[in-house]
């Protein structure tokens, strides 16, 4: 029981409203669609979604896409990422666990909305900067 504690702390380091470089390691998150505004006609994306960050490398991986996007900020509230080509970015809000995805391609954007909960995988370097 007391290991559940540990574990809960853990997580609540990760995703707390303070700066990310005091820790390292994996969060991954399932997260299922919530909503989606694409062109009509245009296929719809699947209804679920894994989401890792992987703050080591300063990548979001999406389940979806074919390599990593870089995280392109770490805020109070909110972690962005972008892919190296923009034709997909987003945004987790790291206190209620939503994501918000834009995908663009020449012909039309598809904008998905996710709610996420969390799964885990931590690993914890040495914590001075």
């Amino acid at each position: 029981m007391k290991y559940r504690y540990v574990w809960v702390a853990a997580i609540g380091c990760l995703l707390a409203p303070v700066p990310v470089y005091s820790a390292s390691g994996q969060v991954v998150l399932a997260c299922s669609r919530q909503g989606v505004l694409s062109p009509p006609g245009l296929d719809k994306p699947t209804s679920d979604a894994l989401l890792v960050f992987d703050f080591d490398r300063r990548l979001m991986f999406h389940d979806g896409a074919a390599e990593g996007s870089p995280i392109s900020s770490i805020k109070k509230f909110f972690i962005t990422w972008k892919s190296e080509d923009g034709t997909r970015e987003g945004y987790l809000n790291r206190l209620t666990l939503q994501a918000e995805e834009m995908q663009r391609s020449a012909s039309a954007s598809v904008k998905t909305t996710f709610a996420c909960e969390m799964h885990a995988q931590l690993t914890f370097k040495d914590l001075r900067p």
